[in-house]
């Protein structure tokens, strides 16, 4: 069955039209309430060569009408809701079907369950969304959302040129694609996906990956502070991000960090007009970079091209390579870890080498080109290794 809520300019009055056949079909109106309930005819197809149309009831309505509260339950079947400008709550819960949300002007709040199947919604406006979403596709763009929670199993996501406000999204195993969105705070949990994120704008940035989860974000500017956590052999990679305040952390699994509060400097004229303006937002985004601060444990880091005031760096085994850095000053702690650095500018530079025993020693080769008026104070244990350039002054403890 599907069911189909839609204004209509040629209608004064809400109206009801159903085509194909009901076994059952029932409404009644009763405190401004209009309530159907329908059964469709049973069609016994063992060879599978009958091809039935979908039962369909379409209720529309005047334009400017307002409709208080519309709750809908299929288990088999799409729902549109269509052009209506004035809705105060909506339910729609299928098992196994679609449901389409598309040109609606003012929704107070909307839940969409859908175990099976496809949603697509664009060019709403909607104060408050909730989807639930267990396997299918997700295609949105062009809303305007202010606060989306979006609960989702191994749907395919994709959303393109939206405004989400506030936008939590909890995913199981779905591909994630986020392309031109912006907002005040976006909090995104995923696992056991692959997920990509194209210029994103934010005020607060809070990123969970895990479960070998694969996280790429590129040309995004968070305003006040980006956090990323991954845990369990999952990859970040960060690639022209521009932010205040950085946290990020890893266990496990690689974190690439590149073009760290940057421009972006790749050749624009490759590109079509639309993403040259891209382009030229996200460089014309100015952050004073306070702090960026990486930590991992047993993950490989590449951190190449960025810059900062202040940088603060903790690494706990496996290997990392750093180049091409500039900060005011910088602390950097190695706990049995391997790392390569190269041409750090930098004032000053507090760094901490431990090894936990002559098998697990950490190993530090640092070098710069050229000469510089960096210090670099230095507390080493017996064990590990530190080889530097004389370029720049070296005071070991």
């Amino acid at each position: 069955v599907d069911v189909i809520i839609v204004e209509d300019k040629e209608t004064t009055k809400p109206t009801i039209n159903y085509s194909y056949e009901f076994s059952k079909y029932n409404y009644s109106v009763e405190n401004n309430t209009l309530s159907i309930n329908v059964e469709k005819n049973k069609t016994y197809d063992f060879l599978g060569i009958i091809q039935a149309p979908s039962s369909k009831i379409t209720i529309s309505v005047p334009v400017g009408f307002t409709i208080d509260n519309i709750l809908v339950e299929l288990n088999y079947g799409d729902v549109y809701l269509k052009k209506l400008t004035k809705t105060n709550t909506f339910t729609v819960t299928v098992l196994n079907g679609g449901v389409y949300l598309g040109e609606n002007s003012n929704i107070t709040s909307g839940n969409v369950n859908l175990s099976v199947g496809n949603i697509v919604s664009n060019k709403n406006l909607i104060n408050e969304l909730t989807i639930n979403h267990g396997s299918g596709e997700l295609n949105s763009g062009q809303d305007y959302i202010t606060k989306l929670t979006h609960n989702n199993g191994s749907s395919d996501i994709k959303t393109v040129g939206s405004s989400i406000q506030n936008y939590t999204l909890n995913n199981t195993s779905g591909t994630v694609y986020l392309e031109d969105i912006d907002g005040d705070t976006l909090t995104i949990n995923t696992r056991a996906s692959v997920n990509t994120l194209y210029d994103i704008y934010y005020r607060v940035g809070d990123f969970k990956i895990d479960n070998v989860c694969n996280f790429n974000m590129t040309r995004s500017s968070f305003s006040e502070k980006l956090t990323t956590l991954s845990n369990n052999k999952s990859d970040q990679n960060l690639d022209y991000i521009k932010a205040p305040q950085m946290e990020i952390q890893g266990l496990n699994g690689r974190i690439l960090c590149s073009n760290i509060n940057t421009d972006y400097k790749e050749a624009i004229n490759n590109f079509e007009p639309e993403y040259r303006e891209r382009i030229y937002k996200y460089n014309g985004v100015k952050v004073n970079a306070e702090l960026v601060r990486l930590v991992t444990y047993d993950a490989a880091v590449s951190l190449e091209n960025l810059k900062a005031n202040k940088l603060y760096f903790e690494q706990t085994r496996d290997l990392s390579l750093i180049e091409e850095i500039e900060v005011v000053t910088a602390e950097m702690i190695y706990l049995s870890a391997a790392s390569n650095v190269y041409n750090f500018n930098a004032e000053t530079i507090e760094m901490k080498i431990d090894s936990r025993s002559i098998t697990d020693k950490a190993s530090i080769d640092f070098k710069n080109d050229v000469e510089s008026d960096l210090t670099m104070n230095v507390e080493i244990d017996g064990i590990s290794e530190f080889v530097t350039s004389n370029n720049f002054i070296v005071n070991i403890k």
